[in-house]
C-alpha cells in the first residue's frame, strides 16, 4: 500500500470508526451511485463482503480507488 492509500485509509477510519462500510457509504465516498458501485463489484474492480444479506466494503478497497 502506498503512502496516499495509507492516508486515505486513516482518514476513512477516523471518519467512520470502523473498517467496513455499507454500499451507500462506499458509494458516497467514491461519489458514484449505488448501481455503479454494483457494476464495479460485478466486474471485480471492488471486492466486497456479504454479511447476511448486507453488502459491506472494506475501506482499503475504497482507498485504493480514491488514491489513484
Amino acid at each position: 500500500m502506498n503512502n496516499s492509500t495509507e492516508k486515505c485509509v486513516q482518514n476513512l477510519l477516523d471518519k467512520y470508526g470502523r473498517e467496513v462500510l455499507s454500499k451507500r457509504e462506499a458509494a458516497n465516498e467514491l461519489k458514484i451511485s449505488e448501481p455503479t458501485l454494483d457494476r464495479l463489484r460485478k466486474d471485480g474492480k471492488i471486492k466486497s463482503l456479504l454479511v447476511g444479506s448486507a453488502v459491506r466494503i472494506h475501506i482499503c478497497e475504497i482507498a485504493k480507488i480514491i488514491a489513484k
